[in-house]
């Protein structure tokens, strides 16, 4: 769904971008073009809320701890720093990728670059200004509990570093993914942990908790909505039915 969506998203746009080209490809072409844009969309949006085989409860990430924490392992400091954020007490809140670009400073004066995330030293909190729906959320700000900053390097000028640069946010994803896969016996990525726990939260009509919610995740509510894992054992997918070109 994802690559024939991006597929019709390329060919709009050509359109909107020449006049020619839109001439060239036809009001029927067109039309159809977005009719299969907005089913591939709604598709898309109905196969992220069915149960995946890797799906995993919040609980069972949550049982990992035991694992972990287990003496004849050799889980190291980061790991279980890792951890501690995106499970367990965690800060209320559950990022993608975004910890790569924590930058640690001194006091909130040095928070100034919005193309950073901070940790404030000694008030021991957390500023996210940049991850994937900034643009539309703003800035967000968590407190950090003692039990978390006890694993944190405050003399580092990053939350996650290696040879005194941050770490990317593809290699901050390969390190969660490979911890959780470790303790867990099979592939577990961030965005499984994003669907644990989005799934561990009771579905409500009550607008203020899914605001709430949703802005834990980071992402709109509709968006919230889509993580939620449901259970649909009998039921089958929509098919996509799109009417054909006559050309």
């Amino acid at each position: 769904c994802s690559s024939s969506c991006s597929i019709c998203n390329n060919f709009l746009k050509f359109c909107k971008l020449s006049p020619l080209f839109e001439k060239d490809f036809g009001t029927e072409n067109h039309e159809s073009i977005l009719s299969l844009k907005s089913a591939l969309d709604a598709q898309a949006r109905i196969n992220q809320k069915e149960k995946k085989e890797s799906d995993v409860s919040w609980e069972f990430l949550e049982g990992l701890a035991e694992k972990l924490y287990d003496p004849k392992n050799d889980y190291t400091r980061e790991d279980k720093l890792i951890y501690k954020l995106y499970i367990n007490p965690g800060i209320k809140l559950n990022p993608r990728n975004d910890y790569g670009n924590v930058r640690i400073v001194d006091k909130l004066e040095d928070t100034k670059d919005k193309s950073f995330n901070y940790f404030i030293r000694g008030a021991n909190n957390i500023i996210f200004n940049e991850y994937k729906t900034s643009g539309k959320y703003g800035s967000i700000i968590r407190e950090v509990s003692q039990d978390i900053v006890d694993f944190i390097k405050t003399d580092n000028n990053w939350l996650f570093e290696y040879q005194d640069k941050r770490r990317t946010d593809n290699n901050m994803s390969k390190l969660v993914q490979r911890l959780f896969t470790k303790l867990g016996g099979q592939n577990i990525t961030i965005t499984t942990i994003r669907r644990a726990y989005a799934s561990q939260i009771p579905t409500t009509d009550n607008v203020a908790e899914i605001m709430e919610d949703a802005e834990n995740m980071m992402h709109s509510c509709a968006a919230h909505s889509n993580y939620q894992v449901k259970e649909n054992d009998e039921g089958e997918k929509i098919k996509i039915k799109v009417k054909k070109n006559k050309k």
